[in-house]
């Protein structure tokens, strides 16, 4: 049986990684990247499950102040992202 090797990256993380070199990409294109860099397959499900979808990265991309907004949400939570997401969740079933 093969040990788990730490730094290899999973099919997320070489998403977000792609997402967040190139954010402007669409979900095909990622997938073209992804497959072509890392000889790894991902379907366009897993990419908007890490990502979301293209057309909501294209309007929140224009938005440069975001991160600085997320990084305040997330201060407000002492930086506890399981329990940010968690009142996230809470606020969405909300509306």
């Amino acid at each position: 049986m093969k040990r788990f090797e730490e730094n290899h990256p999973c099919k997320s993380d070489l998403i977000r990684a792609t997402c967040e070199a190139i954010p402007y990409a669409s979900n095909k294109q990622s997938r073209d990247i992804i497959k072509q860099n890392h000889n790894v397959d991902v379907g366009s499900n897993l990419i908007i499950s890490c990502v979301g979808t293209h057309k909501a990265r294209k309007e929140l991309g224009a938005k440069a102040g975001l991160i600085d907004d997320a990084k305040e949400f997330l201060k407000k939570f002492t930086n506890d992202i399981d329990h940010a997401f968690y009142w996230l969740r809470r606020a969405a079933k909300a509306q």
